[in-house]
């Protein structure tokens, strides 16, 4: 499902949608969001994934109807730019279109990314 005009318009974001995108892929219980990078040349556009956010239905939820985040990945060369936190915005506003909240489970990731959930 193609979510790029709909992300980058009701967002705040860094990525400027003439340069990049972005695409929701969907599983059973989880979602995967892939954030692109739009490289022209004089014939055709490529396209780089330079990050991706997994989410998945809690098994426990500390709350109800909650999403947890599974991993974030962003390609190096494109890391403290901004674009980890978009895709936490990104996650955010789907999951609270369809009524769900979200959550970051386990210590070791939570001292990874509680910077990111301060600037949220």
């Amino acid at each position: 499902e193609e979510v790029t005009n709909r992300l980058l318009a009701e967002k705040s974001t860094v990525l400027d949608p003439s340069e990049y995108g972005a695409v929701m892929e969907k599983f059973s219980g989880e979602f995967r969001i892939h954030v692109y990078k739009i490289n022209k040349d004089n014939e055709n556009d490529q396209i780089e994934v330079i990050g991706t956010i997994t989410v998945g239905k809690t098994n426990k939820p500390c709350i109800p109807r909650t999403y947890e985040v599974n991993s974030v990945a962003v390609k190096e060369g494109y890391k403290n730019r901004g674009i980890g936190l978009d895709l936490y915005r990104f996650a955010m506003g789907i999951l609270d279109k369809q009524g769900y909240g979200i959550t970051c489970l386990g210590s070791f990731v939570f001292f990874r990314i509680q910077n990111c959930w301060f600037g949220l």
